[in-house]
């Protein structure tokens, strides 16, 4: 039947029977569910990032203990326990499989989503947008690992030689770990601290360099020809045999690791190592204390953003509603607003049949079956 619409009658009731008799509701709410899905797997809220760090961990430390347990030492160790912890150690093994097969599955079916809902954006649809979706870094990762674990899951618990090397393939499952930061913010701001100080890094990496150069020549001049003695005073090959040796000594040194393989045996040497190590720890610390200063002020700028877009939307929202209201004053002849802009930017096919006879409505008829 149709329906002249009354000037008293809500106008938002027509616009919704309108829109739920129409075809392309359906699909509307179709592609509005693609994007919300879309959108929480691609920038997930701070819960969902918790929620994925959390089990993320929980999986590799899983995969730690069940790699421990699968270990020679820890199967020669159990060859001789009793029934009944053979029985629980097999009981363990089964969890820890059906713990696998579900996490594949679980992460199999959250790639297969963002795959279909990826074709909300428009440089993803079709077959052809799909496939230059998957060959994203991360969706690279996420195909990787899982071709990686469903050989694992197949062979089971099996102990013959072709399953225990598949089981190797576990560890590849460490790199779903790279998936918490999928918008590589970490990296993003690692990055942003370097460029930022870059001057000052090179500065110190070149003094340092040219330090580890110096000392690790004139300690191997002093230091060639100085033979070693073992415990008994019997006379070995010497530590600084070539340049090689010396760099390898200069380097552990000024990088305060000191394994203590090779060490000056004359009191010049060691005065020529002291002499270096002061000066060179130095410079050889100054990067982490210049990475760590413009990280914090980094971090800090972030903040201050951050803070400064939660102003922004609502001085936005304020200015278009002081806008709206200046331009729709019917005591101004000289302002007419209009609502074409919206309806040029908007996807709509019924916007002017339905808002136009808010104006005129001779011409509006709807159908209510």
């Amino acid at each position: 039947m149709n329906l002249i619409p009354d000037s008293n009658f809500p106008a938002q009731v027509y616009l919704s029977v309108y829109i739920s008799k129409s075809p392309d509701y359906f699909y509307i709410y179709y592609r509005d569910i693609q994007g919300q899905i879309f959108k929480r797997a691609q920038l997930p809220s701070r819960d969902q990032n918790e929620l994925d760090t959390f089990s993320e961990v929980l999986s590799t430390q899983l995969l730690h203990l069940k790699t421990i347990e699968n270990s020679p030492s820890s199967i020669a160790e159990n060859n001789g326990r009793c029934c009944v912890l053979s029985f629980f150690e097999n009981l363990i093994s089964f969890m820890f499989l059906i713990q696998e097969t579900f996490a594949i599955f679980i992460f199999g079916a959250e790639f297969a989503l963002r795959i279909w809902a990826a074709g909300c954006c428009c440089r993803y649809k079709g077959w052809r947008g799909r496939l230059k979706f998957a060959r994203k870094p991360l969706c690279m990762l996420d195909i990787f690992v899982l071709i990686a674990s469903v050989p694992v899951v197949a062979v089971g618990n099996q102990g013959n030689v072709l399953a225990t090397s598949l089981r190797s393939l576990r560890f590849l499952q460490i790199l779903r770990m790279l998936r918490m930061d999928r918008r590589g913010g970490t990296w993003k701001l690692l990055g942003s601290a370097i460029c930022a100080h870059s001057k000052e890094l090179i500065t110190a990496w070149y003094i340092g360099f040219l330090t580890l150069i110096l000392s690790s020549f004139l300690v191997y001049l002093v230091e060639k020809d100085v033979p070693e003695k073992d415990a008994h005073g019997v006379e070995m090959k010497e530590e600084f045999e070539t340049y090689a040796d010396a760099l390898w000594w200069g380097l552990i040194t000024l990088a305060t690791i000191g394994y203590g393989d090779k060490t000056p045996k004359t009191w010049e040497g060691r005065l020529i190592a002291a002499t270096f190590s002061l000066i060179g720890v130095s410079f050889f610390a100054l990067p982490a204390g210049i990475l760590g200063s413009g990280l914090a002020l980094k971090v800090q700028e972030q903040h201050r953003q951050k803070h400064f877009e939660k102003r922004r939307k609502p001085a936005a929202e304020l200015i278009q509603a002081a806008w709206r209201y200046y331009a729709t004053n019917p005591n101004r002849m000289d302002l007419v607003a209009t609502w074409r802009f919206y309806e040029s930017i908007v996807s709509f096919p019924y916007f002017r049949q339905v808002y136009c006879p808010l104006r005129s409505v001779t011409p509006y008829t709807a159908e209510l079956r």
